[in-house]
């Protein structure tokens, strides 16, 4: 079974300074069943409106908005702070938690513990955005898999 994911930079859990009235059961019954939602917080090139709001807030506040909650580094190619996946993970319990932007086989040990799922395509392509297949190997024994 292939498993398609839809993702956005900006799901605008980021942009709000309080959680909203929103039934999760109507956004639910709006999304595809088969597809992953996943969006991410305190995203690369990102701007909070509250500078004050932890990203422990955030993640609480992206439950049930997305299937899945995103983190990255400060930029594309750039690996995330693992404190970072560390401190979302303690919030969030057991939902799922990504890494995306700078995941890397040289990098992504520190992290096992924290995440579930990848976005990767920088470290394993080329120019062209083509997986290259001894890279993205080299990826997955890192991962353990």
């Amino acid at each position: 079974h292939k498993l398609q994911i839809a993702w956005t930079d900006f799901s605008g859990v980021d942009q709000i300074k309080e959680a909203n009235d929103a039934n999760l059961h109507d956004i639910q019954a709006q999304t595809a069943p088969d597809i992953f939602y996943v969006s991410g917080v305190h995203m690369k090139y990102s701007n909070l409106i509250d500078q004050n709001k932890t990203i422990e807030k955030s993640a609480l506040q992206a439950m049930g908005f997305v299937d899945g909650i995103i983190l990255t580094g400060p930029k594309t190619g750039v690996a995330a702070d693992p404190e970072k996946a560390l401190r979302v993970r303690k919030v969030v319990h057991d939902y799922p938690v990504g890494l995306a932007s700078g995941v890397s086989a040289t990098n992504i040990k520190p992290f096992l513990s924290y995440i579930d799922f990848v976005l990767v395509n920088t470290s394993i392509a080329d120019k062209n955005h083509r997986i290259i297949p001894e890279k993205m190997k080299a990826l997955r024994e890192a991962m353990g898999n």
